[in-house]
């Protein structure tokens, strides 16, 4: 979504472009930084799938206000959502392998094949959704990511048990 937004801001010829740009790269950075601590604790209270769900909403918010936000105060703040996905589901993938994994010795190889299939659809995304806002609109791409957040989100929820154990071992 940074990549199109940021599209938007240098078609508008907003004023301080690379000003906005740069905060709306940093943004989402000093939020991570800010609530991953506590994307931990919340996963030990409320429970690994409900903060996925969550993260996922937060994706389809952020989708739509680009879609409908034009001021660029506004999409930096629209922008640090990301910082509340991307702190979540860092954490929660990490805690997630952990619980699927604890005895198995396969975290590593958990940790990297999910980092890989992430990676790869990063790059498919980036592409596809690209060629939307070229071909189509920029609203139409910000719509078109909010349907694949929504899709993801409800595989979550229909398709993702909760990993949370009922007891640790040490």
């Amino acid at each position: 979504m940074l990549t199109l937004a940021v599209e938007g801001v240098g078609r508008a010829k907003a004023i301080g472009g690379s000003a906005v740009t740069a905060a709306m790269v940093v943004a989402p950075q000093l939020v991570v930084a800010l609530l991953a601590p506590w994307v931990g604790y919340l996963s030990e209270v409320w429970g690994r799938r409900k903060l996925l769900v969550i993260s996922f909403a937060v994706e389809i918010v952020r989708a739509l206000l680009f879609v409908v936000l034009s001021d660029t105060t506004l999409l930096i703040a629209s922008q640090a959502l990301d910082g509340i996905a991307g702190a979540t589901r860092t954490v929660l993938f990490t805690v997630i392998i952990t619980d699927l994994t604890t005895g198995t010795g396969r975290f590593n190889l958990a940790l990297g094949s999910i980092g890989l299939v992430a990676a790869v659809a990063a790059a498919v995304s980036t592409t596809a959704f690209g060629f939307i806002a070229q071909e189509a609109a920029h609203w139409v791409a910000f719509v078109g990511m909010a349907v694949a957040a929504a899709a993801g989100g409800l595989v979550v929820w229909f398709r993702v048990g909760e990993t949370r154990p009922a007891t640790y071992i040490d």
